[in-house]
C-alpha cells in the first residue's frame, strides 16, 4: 500500500493550484510526481531483490492516486494500472462539501485514452471503473474499516488461488 504523492490543493504555489481541473479530483504536485518516482524506484529494488515475478498495481479512482501508480508502475516495469474502488478515499462529507464525489471523477467523465494521454503519460488504465457499487457516500469511519477489510480478503482469495 502506498499513499499518493503531494496533490496541488496541498501547495502553496499558485502555478501548482492553476492544474486543478476538478475541486474533488486534484492532480499531483510536481514535488508529488517525484515522490511517485522515487517510491517506485525504491520498490523497483526491493522488488528484484525478492525476485518476485508476478505484480499486479492497484489504485484507487481517484486522480492523484492514479498518477502515484502509473509514475510506479514506470518505474517498476508494469504496463498497466487497475482500478479499485475499494481502496479509495473515505467518502466523508466533510472531506466533500460538495456532495458525493462518485461520478464525477475523472476516471468517471472523460474517456479512458484521454486520462491516459493527458494525465499518465500514456499509462494504461484496466478494469475502468470497477468497485464503485460498493462503495457509498456518506460513509461512516466504521464503513471505511469493512471496506478496506473485504477488499483484503479479496486479494487473499485471488492470490492463493492464483
Amino acid at each position: 500500500m502506498v499513499r499518493h504523492g503531494e496533490r496541488c490543493d496541498n501547495s502553496e504555489l499558485a502555478s501548482e493550484k492553476a492544474r486543478i481541473e476538478l475541486a474533488w479530483d486534484p492532480p499531483l504536485t510536481q514535488i508529488g510526481e517525484e515522490q511517485a518516482r522515487l517510491t517506485g524506484r525504491e520498490l523497483y529494488n526491493k522488488i528484484k531483490q525478492a525476485n518476485l515475478q508476478y505484480l499486479v498495481l492497484e489504485s484507487s479512482p481517484f486522480l492523484r492516486c492514479l498518477q502515484t501508480a502509473a509514475i510506479i508502475a514506470r518505474e517498476i516495469g508494469i504496463q498497466s494500472v487497475h482500478v479499485n474502488y475499494l481502496i479509495g478515499e473515505w467518502m466523508k462529507p466533510a472531506f466533500y462539501p460538495d456532495g458525493d464525489p462518485r461520478g464525477k471523477l475523472f476516471v468517471e467523465t472523460l474517456p479512458r485514452e484521454e486520462i491516459e494521454r493527458k494525465w499518465l503519460h500514456g499509462m494504461r488504465v484496466n478494469n475502468y471503473q470497477t468497485n464503485i457499487d460498493q462503495t457509498q457516500f456518506p460513509e461512516e469511519y466504521l464503513d471505511v474499516k469493512k471496506r478496506a477489510r473485504t477488499h483484503v480478503k479479496q486479494l487473499q482469495k485471488f492470490y492463493q488461488t492464483s
